[in-house]
């Protein structure tokens, strides 16, 4: 059992399908644990989503408590946990960082709870990954296709089921700026999925020689397999208004790039 009283920890943060998975894979293989009971392989992720059931039951547990759909949150309604939920992530906290000296994890839902998490956890870092918001939504209705959980039976509904998700892009990304402009430029960095592909030393220097994570550098390529990533935006004209808020979001996203003009040190 790890005695230490100082632990790391690196969140993963990012919506759903903006590679985040490929990210905790790249990061496991480096040797940073991400959790020791994993949600294994599923549809858009045959080598496994590198998710930690004990915050994905989490999350889940409490958005079901609040009446809130668990999968995808378009409601941007501020969610506190109660008592028994506060008590449950302590614990929760209390026994990784007794388990290990470093860890973290990557749970896409983490995006809606990230003052409560920072709460506990005050000198967490964290690793905004973020990819457009058309091939996210492509991503999300390819994945609805693949599973057969939804057959569009107009071009509306379609459209319909594009703008949901596109409002849903749009909330996880409004709070995770919201947070970041509340913390400490050194608690945070933030990279679009492409740059790491092409780049990833820059964020394995970043986590290993300035924020101190004991890992080995492995290529990103290693884990990286170009046929799971689709590259073909949506047109999403029928959304104007929400796609120039959503633009407005990703030009914030990328001000905040580890490439961009405020690299962290």
């Amino acid at each position: 059992m790890h005695t230490h009283t100082q632990t790391q920890t690196l969140i993963v943060v990012g919506m759903h399908r903006s590679g985040t998975s490929l990210t905790a894979q790249w990061l496991h293989r480096c040797g940073l644990n991400l959790g020791d009971d994993l949600v294994g392989a599923g549809t858009g992720n045959p080598d496994g989503h590198y998710e930690d059931k004990d915050f994905l039951h989490f999350h889940m547990s409490l958005l079901k408590h609040n009446q809130i759909d668990p999968h995808y949150q378009s409601t941007t309604q501020a969610i506190t946990p109660n008592t028994y939920f506060q008590a449950k992530a302590r614990h929760l906290v209390q026994l990784k960082n007794e388990l290990r000296s470093q860890w973290g994890w990557k749970e896409p839902r983490t995006c809606l709870f990230l003052p409560f998490w920072h709460s506990l956890i005050p000198n967490a870092r964290y690793l905004v990954v973020y990819r457009h918001y058309t091939e996210v939504v492509d991503s999300l209705m390819r994945r609805l296709n693949e599973q057969n959980q939804h057959s569009f039976q107009t071009d509306a509904d379609k459209k319909r089921m594009e703008r949901f998700f596109l409002k849903v892009w749009i909330n996880y990304t409004n709070q995770v700026l919201a947070f970041i402009e509340t913390t400490p430029e050194a608690q945070y960095i933030a990279c679009d999925l492409y740059t790491l592909l092409q780049q990833d030393t820059l964020v394995f220097d970043h986590l290993h020689a300035i924020w101190g994570f004991d890992m080995t550098y492995q290529p990103m390529q290693t884990v990286y397999k170009e046929k799971l990533l689709t590259r073909t935006p949506l047109t999403l004209a029928h959304t104007e208004e929400m796609v120039e808020i959503a633009d407005w979001l990703y030009a914030n996203l990328e001000s905040i790039s580890l490439t961009g003009s405020n690299v962290n040190e």
